[in-house]
């Protein structure tokens, strides 16, 4: 049977989508290709350099390797060196999210996370975190402070908006040791017991922290965020006691230091 125009028509607007949908997929792939081969260290002395003013925060960034999907960079913080490992989880992608996955390692300890970051929302899991307190005591020369011990973390998870903290959850512990802080002309060195916090979101959307001793049946010291941001930091007087101090109380579970603050995440942005 004889071709009529309207079949030659419609062959030729069926070869015209189907190259016009091989030419968008070969683009995507190449966008993606590009992507996760760039070097990112190219992305940084193009891109992220030139709009980022790092030494205003006093961070060096004295190398980068690898690509975008995965790569390293050596930083430097003041006296603290970091090497930092990231690379992204293709799994995670079909949900709408940037999911990285973070190593650090440095003079002062090491941690990892995963970082999954949404339109709306970003989602913080450290696995496991340490740091030795010592190491970071330079940062504190100016308040006359000395810290010692070491901080342990596991499993802590913090999901945050642009406006407002909607949970958080992990515990951590400290060492103890001898710490150094000023009263009045004099500093005070104390040598203290081991502690352990819990970090929750309750039933109501407060987030809670508490921190107490070993030998502690309460916590000794509180801070808590409600959901509309009000801020409140308790410190009882057992803490004191540990230290070495006097407070006039009559027991140790008495409150000796109490801050409320409404708006606490508006303002701390502000800052």
């Amino acid at each position: 049977m004889p071709v009529s125009g309207v079949d030659q028509f419609l062959t030729v607007v069926c070869v015209i989508k189907k190259t016009i949908l091989f030419s968008l997929l070969f683009l995507v792939c190449l966008t993606v290709f590009l992507v996760i081969t760039v070097p990112a260290g190219y992305v940084w002395q193009n891109v992220i350099q030139p709009n980022t003013n790092m030494r205003a925060l006093g961070i060096q960034v004295l190398g980068v390797d690898g690509s975008l999907w995965d790569g390293r960079a050596h930083v430097r913080y003041r006296h603290i060196e970091s090497i930092v490992d990231w690379r992204v989880a293709s799994e995670g992608l079909a949900g709408a999210q940037l999911p990285l996955s973070v190593d650090v390692r440095s003079q002062a300890g090491e941690a990892s996370l995963i970082l999954s970051m949404g339109m709306n929302q970003v989602d913080l899991d450290i696995h496991s975190l340490t740091a030795d307190l010592a190491t970071l005591s330079p940062f504190f020369l100016r308040q006359r402070v000395r810290l010692d011990g070491r901080v342990e973390a596991r499993d802590l998870a913090l999901s945050i908006t642009p406006d407002s903290i909607l949970s958080a959850s992990g515990k951590a512990s400290w060492s103890g040791g001898s710490i150094a802080y000023p009263v009045g002309r004099t500093i005070r060195e104390p040598l203290m017991p081991p502690f352990r916090a819990e970090l929750q979101t309750r039933d109501d959307g407060t987030i809670y922290l508490g921190i107490r001793d070993a030998e502690a049946e309460f916590d000794v010291i509180e801070a808590s965020l409600t959901p509309d941001g009000t801020g409140l930091a308790q410190v009882r007087r057992r803490l004191l006691d540990l230290a070495g101090e006097r407070a006039p109380h009559d027991r140790e579970t008495d409150v000796v230091f109490k801050m409320k603050q409404p708006d606490v995440l508006t303002k701390g942005l502000r800052l």
